[in-house]
């Protein structure tokens, strides 16, 4: 008897011990396994960015989406695999050209013994993760696996370091007013260079230049080939920048307190064109190629303008204020306001998406010679309903929209319905990566915690990008404005007739243009000018008046 009550009394004790614990496991915002899986989610991997154990904090996540390529030799039922992220015997990455020469040797190795093999391209998402640190310390993770790929001391500990910026061969930050520029594959330090201005937010990095915000809305961009210390372009916008630019394959764009949206050449950093709003903007604009960008104002509108021509496509009114950058993804834009409201609105037209219906496979099909259905009309299509209770997107997958609910939940939306189908509690998660490039959930803790979820179909990342139309519009010409290199001669302001909200006719987005749409093309001598945009192209149902808009005012310092 009495071991029986030493056995219980051992029992408890280590129930108590258990306890705390497990409630610390529940409150440190690890998401288990089993949690995950009742929601449809898989636990990709966790880690813990290398912070300071006493008071560091996680202050800035970023990402970016590449590739990575692997070739297969095939022979029968024999493979070969020959991979740009193996290593060589000395230990350094093979890289691409490495990886063909080794498949490309065994091709001719079997092809001489009188075989036939085949050679296979197999193109891969390589997702890289940028964690910076209150302590200068900035961490590349791999997006798939978790694995700390290097990391680096940035400049002063003391000073504060900005948020990154990456293409597909380097990573920019700033510490202090320093720019440090590193090898993406290993990073190496590659070149560093004092701004010239106080620096504001993170570098926006293209393929050529580097892009950095200072103070007083001051951009300076300098070149990444340093082989020559070229000076830096510098170009000053209207109103204060606070946010780091954002880059697509031809542009860099930021937006002003001021209202203004500027976006210059991605390989020069030359002013190219600026969108006047009504309001600050808010965060960096969201880009959809081939050629869309989304800026969000504090007054509660979407901008569309087309990055090409630089006119205004459309406008779209929440009702309520916004206060966080829009995420475009897929063929949706989608949008929180400060009240909770989730708007998920059609990038080419401008209005609340159409809800698309399913058919059921077991329905018998449509006899052939049935008469088609009439076409529903404008008032009869269902469009997305608004959604409360979201505080912000952390994801989109092609079903479903995972947003940041109240304090602790994770709210699961139907994407194509806007039903909630669900919530799960995350713990006290307060790192969150808003992803518009994948599908994965990327969540963590300010303490150093991070952990990437995805939907258990998904075993691979699924991509948001337009691929056809990205290369197309990386391989367009540019349309840029008259200015100078090296000068600061400013930005040309939109046309006063590209509003379509004043008393002026805008240009249809979707066809023709306007007479006096400085974007259209000119009359052809002896065959007439192009025909006026159709009266009913204003999105919110205001017919254009007569007569020509006024001209710009004479103090603007843009005209």
């Amino acid at each position: 008897m009495k071991r029986y009550l030493w056995i219980a009394l051992a029992m408890l004790g280590i129930a108590l011990q258990t306890l705390p614990a497990a409630a610390q496991g529940r409150n440190s915002g690890l998401i288990s396994s089993e949690a995950a899986r009742r929601n449809g989610l898989e636990l990709a991997w966790h880690t813990h960015a290398q912070v300071n154990r006493s008071n560091g904090r996680v202050t800035n996540i970023t990402q970016f989406v590449g590739e990575w390529v692997y070739f297969e030799v095939k022979l029968g039922k024999l493979t070969w695999r020959y991979s740009e992220r193996d290593r060589t015997s000395s230990g350094d990455v093979l890289g691409r050209d490495g990886a063909q020469a080794l498949a490309n040797a065994k091709i001719k190795d079997l092809t001489e013994s009188h075989l036939s093999p085949t050679l296979e391209t197999h193109v891969k998402a390589d997702v890289r993760l940028y964690v910076v640190t209150d302590h200068g310390l900035l961490q590349a993770i791999d997006g798939e696996t978790g694995q700390t790929l290097w990391a680096q001391q940035v400049g002063n500990p003391t000073y504060p370091t900005t948020a990154a910026g990456a293409n597909e061969m380097y990573v920019a930050v700033c510490n202090g007013s320093t720019i440090y520029c590193y090898d993406r594959r290993n990073g190496d330090l590659v070149w560093t260079r004092e701004a010239r201005h106080t620096v504001v937010a993170g570098p926006a990095v293209t393929d050529s230049i580097v892009s950095v915000p200072t103070i007083r809305g001051v951009i300076e961009s300098y070149r990444i080939d340093q082989t020559k210390r070229s000076l830096p372009h510098i170009y000053k916008s209207q109103g204060y920048v606070s946010m780091q630019p954002m880059s697509t394959p031809r542009s860099v764009a930021w937006g002003t307190e001021s209202g203004n949206m500027y976006v210059s050449d991605a390989a020069s950093g030359r002013g190219r064109f600026r969108l006047e709003t009504n309001s600050t903007i808010v965060g960096p604009p969201a880009y959809l190629a081939p050629g869309y960008l989304y800026a969000a104002t504090l007054d509660g509108y979407i901008y569309c303008s087309d990055e090409n021509k630089g006119n205004m496509l459309w406008r779209y009114s929440t009702g309520d204020s916004i206060s966080q950058s829009p995420m475009a993804v897929g063929d949706t834009v989608y949008v929180v306001t400060n009240e909770g409201r989730l708007h998920a609105i059609d990038y080419v037209s401008g209005m609340l998406k159409e809800i698309k219906t399913t058919t059921d496979p077991s329905a018998a099909p449509a006899a052939p010679t049935a008469p088609p259905a009439p076409k529903a009309s404008p008032s009869q299509v269902r469009r997305w309903p608004i959604v409360s209770g979201v505080k912000s997107i952390i994801s989109v997958s092609p079903t479903r929209i995972y947003c940041l609910g109240q304090p602790g939940q994770l709210l699961v939306i139907d994407n194509n319905t806007g039903s909630v189908l669900g919530t799960m509690r995350i713990g006290t998660t307060d790192v969150v990566l808003h992803n518009q490039a994948t599908d994965r959930l990327i969540l963590g803790t300010s303490t150093g915690l991070l952990q990437c979820l995805h939907e258990t179909k998904l075993t691979e990342p699924f991509v948001h990008a337009f691929e056809r139309e990205k290369l197309q519009a990386k391989n367009r010409e540019v349309v840029q404005d008259a200015g100078d290199a090296e000068g600061d001669a400013p930005m040309e302001a939109m046309p006063a007739n590209d509003d379509p909200f004043g008393n002026k006719p805008m240009a249809d987005p979707f066809g023709g243009a306007p007479e006096n749409d400085p974007f259209g093309e000119a009359p052809k001598k002896g065959g007439g000018v192009p025909p006026p945009a159709p009266a009913n192209d204003d999105p919110f149902g205001s017919p254009p008046p007569k007569g020509n808009p006024p001209p710009a005012a004479e103090n603007d310092p843009f005209g």
